[in-house]
């Protein structure tokens, strides 16, 4: 009976541990969207307390069809980080300028 029990609660944890990393693997491996935005670069700060980061801000403009008007031009910020200290640098250097960026979007920080 004890030997049975054992095992019974080694497979709990195993189990346990297997599902822990599959909602890991989702959450913060797997790419949710690929692609790429153009827009103004508003802005690209170095912040963060202890794992600082690039953190940058685009504005994308666009036409959209709210109100009677029929049509009407939008903005939205698009908020991205850099983890290349070499991109992050010609990024700074384009501020206020129109850019197409690449990105990467993950369910998790």
């Amino acid at each position: 009976m004890a030997k049975t029990a054992g095992k019974i609660i080694a497979l709990v944890v195993v189990l346990l541990l297997l599902v822990g990393a599959g909602f890991g693997y989702y959450k913060f491996l797997w790419v949710f969207s690929d692609g790429t935005k153009t827009g103004e670069l508003n802005s690209l700060t170095y912040t963060g307390y202890i794992w600082k980061t690039y953190e940058g801000e685009m504005i994308l403009s666009g036409y959209g069809s709210k109100g009677s008007a029929g049509g009407s031009v939008q903005s939205k910020i698009f908020k991205f980080s850099v983890d290349d200290d070499a991109v992050a640098q010609e990024l700074q250097q384009l501020t206020g300028q129109r850019v197409t960026v690449h990105f990467k979007e993950y369910k998790g920080a």
